[in-house]
């Protein structure tokens, strides 16, 4: 079993096929899927995600500072709205 973000869209769509159930959706974090291509995975999940992750990675400082990071914002931002995406956009906050 894969640990949260490790799987690629592709494995999350076979998921979302076989469960075929109409609440089953997807919260999509563009920083866990910078491994498997942070686009790509929007355009095979479209059908599915209803919430995603203003969040971002940068392996230097191992740290999600937005807009700083490896996230190719304006290519996310514009695939999304491409799949007609009208979710959140959620930060998360976290105690220094």
């Amino acid at each position: 079993m894969h640990r949260d973000g490790e799987e690629t869209a592709e494995v999350l769509t076979s998921l979302l096929e076989d469960v075929g159930r109409e609440g089953l959706k997807v919260n999509y974090d563009p920083a866990n899927m910078l491994k498997y291509g942070v686009v790509e995975g929007v355009r095979t999940l479209a059908p599915w995600i209803v919430h995603t992750h203003a969040k971002d990675y940068n392996p230097v400082t191992k740290r999600a500072t937005v807009g700083e990071g490896l996230v190719p914002w304006d290519d996310y931002i514009s695939t999304l709205k491409s799949v007609n995406y009208s979710g959140w956009f959620a930060i998360r906050m976290k105690q220094a």
